[in-house]
């Protein structure tokens, strides 16, 4: 700090020195001491400013720094008669310092009343309160679209509030209700902000949450509810894969540029993929007939390698269960491997300690029906029965929605086992 003074020293008399800030385009001159600084508070800040303790006036005027480098000066001073002014007066000019660069800089710096000059003269203690009313007005011209995402953020809270308790849910039927009104409103919030992360995540989870509990029979789909889950999940893979490029990365970006962006992914963007590749494995899995589904199938492998490298444990060893479907439900002719895929749901089953009953469920109804392993197939079906969901509240709607799912699958085993 003693590099941004000039010093003039006077005669040596009982007033002592002053010291004299040249670089303000107003060089000033004001008095304190340290007697009347008393409380350690505003003595630890006086030290921290470079103020030598003796009993001579000095005066403080410590230079704060912009984006651009150009230094302007926020006067500090103090009195006998405010002891705490430093403190506050110091927070003050950081705040300022945050709006310049914050908001200034960025957006109205062309403005004649945010230049360099003017802020010099303008950021002193007098005008203080006249600038912060200048960055009121500025944010309340620019704050149509601010108060809206605050609001769309408010409400985004609340749905993330919504979700904790809507997964430990224990009534299924009222989870139906809840859980529809719930798919309007985040369309209508994902419509008002359409780069919110948590409402793409949040959006692609309740619709592949709806369409697979409530939409999608267990076996072989009728022909409505098929078509109608089939679009749920779209939907879901729309909203979860907007952060990723959205729902032509699965359908109509070829293998290798696909595995290539893949391998390139961060882990914070592993959600989106994943609820992503969830919804499209799901539609898939119903329209196996379709062209598009079949050409693209190989992507549910590729995410679910990458899930397992980079978290093996995300959502419960979900990395593992996908690829166990998707090893257990294709034909051995076009890639089936039954060992493998055997491999993957013990090793999902053991990440969560068999507590997650829709891996179960899964691994009774894609690999037992596929081997044609009838006693396997009894023996899951009876551990998910006998499975207290209050004892894995977390996860508490859907191991009751598998308990569900798991009787109908049971009432179905003649037509899916030959013997």
């Amino acid at each position: 700090m003693d590099k941004c003074w000039e010093r003039e020293e006077s005669e040596e008399e009982e007033t002592g020195r002053t010291f004299v800030d040249k670089s303000s385009p107003r060089p000033f001159q004001k008095t304190l001491t340290w007697k009347s600084f008393r409380s350690q508070q505003n003595y630890n800040a006086m030290q921290t400013l470079g103020v030598p303790k003796i009993k001579t006036p000095q005066i403080i005027a410590p230079l704060f720094h912009c984006p651009h480098n150009k230094c302007f000066p926020i006067k500090v001073f103090i009195t006998r008669r405010d002891r705490h002014s430093l403190s506050r007066r110091v927070i003050k000019a950081k705040f300022f310092e945050r709006v310049w660069e914050n908001f200034c800089s960025q957006k109205f710096s062309h403005l004649p009343i945010f230049s360099s000059d003017y802020l010099q003269n303008c950021l002193t203690p007098t005008r203080t309160r006249f600038f912060s009313f200048l960055v009121f007005c500025v944010l309340f011209l620019n704050g149509c679209k601010t108060l809206d995402r605050l609001a769309v953020n408010s409400m985004t809270d609340l749905l993330e509030y919504q979700r904790h308790s809507f997964v430990r849910e224990e009534d299924t039927e009222l989870a139906k209700e809840a859980v529809a009104s719930n798919l309007k409103m985040l369309d209508g919030l994902l419509l008002q902000d359409t780069d919110n992360s948590r409402l793409q995540l949040l959006g692609g989870e309740a619709f592949f949450s709806y369409a697979f509990g409530y939409v999608e029979t267990n076996i072989k789909p009728q022909a409505l509810s098929s078509e109608r889950a089939s679009k749920l999940y779209l939907r879901g893979l729309e909203a979860a894969s907007k952060k990723i490029g959205g729902e032509r990365l699965f359908f109509d970006k070829d293998l290798s540029a696909f595995e290539k962006e893949c391998k390139g992914v961060s882990k914070k963007l592993l959600p989106h993929y994943f609820w992503s590749v969830l919804n499209f494995a799901a539609w898939v899995n119903l329209n196996k007939s379709d062209l598009k589904a079949l050409q693209n199938m190989s992507k549910v492998e590729i995410v679910g390698k990458i899930l397992i490298k980079k978290d093996p444990e995300y959502f419960y060893g979900g990395g593992h269960l996908l690829l166990a479907m998707y090893y257990a439900g294709k034909p051995a002719q076009l890639g089936g491997m039954m060992d493998l895929s055997r491999d993957h749901f013990e090793k999902c089953l053991k990440i969560h300690e068999r507590r997650m009953l829709l891996a179960l469920l899964f691994y009774a109804q894609y690999y037992t029906t596929a081997t044609q392993d009838s006693k396997l197939f009894d023996a899951l079906l009876s551990e998910i029965q006998a499975f207290d969901v209050n004892s894995f509240p977390e996860q508490r709607l859907s191991n009751q929605i598998a308990k569900e799912k798991a009787l109908e699958l049971l009432k179905k085993k003649e037509d899916l086992f030959l013997e």
